[in-house]
């Protein structure tokens, strides 16, 4: 059953906000001040690509700035593929975003270096209970929610074909068999964005690998574990290498919005990514009905569980920024209560911001809420990271790219090459 939430309207949320002036006026530091009748304009940069959260952004934005006429808020949009590369250029150039996103992975390159505000003592970090981004003892990056990373289906494709919610590997795979059989596409896969391929592969590993060691992705960089000796990896794999059979055969040729359209208009049954593939895909048809299960890792469906990290990206500020206060003010408005109320009213996704519950959501998002209801998650600590530092994490992309490439095939030369990959960044 469809459920949702009733819609906040934005002038609640515009009209909370002399509140949430007044408990940012005394947090911001001396550098953001506007001169005299004038207009502060900060820049907040980020990689969002769907549109249902572009339009909750820009409605957030207009209401800040509605209560703020001295502040306007530039923001500048990009691909994923394209924002971590962007963001260092404009800070090694000096000339960083006032507001942008960050992820734990290069938390430590960034607040490492002095190159964060630190938002410890500032009205911002009130609206969190322990699940901001935090380095050395000082937070510096404020989420608004969690990402998980599952399968997104199509409902109508799956009752079409009589197809259960697999629960186990040898069931995804009949599922699969079964779509396949009909004259669609099991997996569709969008990896010429090549973001989308690595939150395919964290499907896999986070849901399995990690889950049992959140630290397995360090062991692998400091090379105290070697992927051709683990056979935890080795199975992660061989799992992808078996998918891969079920997808277009295009993976490369496919962008991110064609494999959601795809989705979208039942040419293809599912997408292995994470909970944002939902928002994306609604946009890409009408009336479309989607719904979540956690990808199968094992044969014992009590094995198979969702792990949700405690963090997901996060507004950060440039230590830099000449418009500090005004920086202030802005991230405390969105991460405010009332934003993450809204959030979560339009289905966006699950949220971290202190005292927000999550009573009834839509669309796949009420499936994800179910298995953390249910007891069929697992909560993980604020610093959990799914992703390789940057270097590796480029290592693993065009190592398994090639792989693909090759027919995906050899997973033991494929193990074998990611080793050697990272015995060479590792010096």
């Amino acid at each position: 059953m469809k459920m949702k939430m009733k819609y906040l309207k934005m002038a609640a949320v515009t009209g909370l906000a002399a509140a949430l002036i007044a408990g940012c006026g005394s947090s911001g530091d001396s550098n953001g001040s506007s001169s005299e009748g004038g207009t502060t304009t900060i820049t907040f940069m980020n990689h969002t690509g769907e549109d249902k959260t572009k339009a909750y952004e820009d409605e957030l934005i207009a209401a800040f700035e509605e209560a703020n006429q001295d502040i306007k808020v530039e923001v500048q949009r990009m691909s994923m593929d394209d924002y971590t590369q962007t963001i260092q250029t404009k800070i090694a150039s000096g000339d960083a975003p006032d507001v942008f996103y960050i992820e734990q992975s290069n938390l430590d390159k960034y607040a490492g270096s002095d190159y964060l505000l630190d938002l410890t003592d500032t009205s911002i970090a009130e609206h969190y209970d322990g699940n901001m981004l935090v380095y050395e003892g000082k937070s510096y990056g404020a989420p608004l929610g969690v990402n998980t990373y599952i399968i997104t289906y199509n409902k109508s494709v799956f009752a079409d074909l009589n197809i259960e919610i697999p629960q186990t590997t040898t069931e995804f795979y009949d599922a699969c068999e079964t779509i396949k059989g009909a004259g669609l596409v099991p997996l569709v896969a969008g990896y010429q964005d090549t973001w989308v391929l690595m939150a395919d592969t964290q499907a896999e590993y986070v849901n399995d690998v990690m889950l049992r060691d959140a630290d397995a992705l360090k062991k692998l960089e400091s090379r105290e574990v070697r992927f051709s000796e683990s056979a935890d990896w080795k199975a992660v794999f061989e799992r992808f290498a078996k998918r891969m059979q079920y997808t277009q055969g295009d993976q490369f040729g496919t962008d991110w919005n064609t494999a959601c359209t795809m989705l979208a208009n039942g040419d293809a049954a599912m997408i292995v990514s994470g909970d944002w593939t939902a928002n994306n895909v609604a946009d890409m048809g009408e009336d479309v009905e989607l719904g979540a299960f956690i990808l199968p890792v094992s044969d014992n469906a009590d094995e198979v569980k969702m792990a949700v990290p405690g963090a997901g990206q996060s507004y950060a500020i440039s230590a830099d920024s000449e418009n500090q206060a005004a920086a202030v003010k802005f991230v405390d408005f969105m991460t405010s209560k009332e934003a993450g109320e809204k959030y979560v009213a339009e289905s966006i996704g699950v949220c971290v911001i202190k005292d927000v519950e999550t009573p009834e959501v839509e669309s796949a998002l009420a499936d994800i809420v179910a298995y953390m209801n249910e007891g069929k998650s697992e909560f993980l600590s604020a610093d959990f990271d799914a992703n390789f530092t940057e270097e590796y994490r480029d290592a693993f992309q065009n190592t398994v790219s090639s792989f693909i490439l090759d027919g995906a095939e050899d997973v033991d030369k494929l193990l074998q090459d990611l080793d050697t990959e990272f015995d060479r960044i590792h010096g």
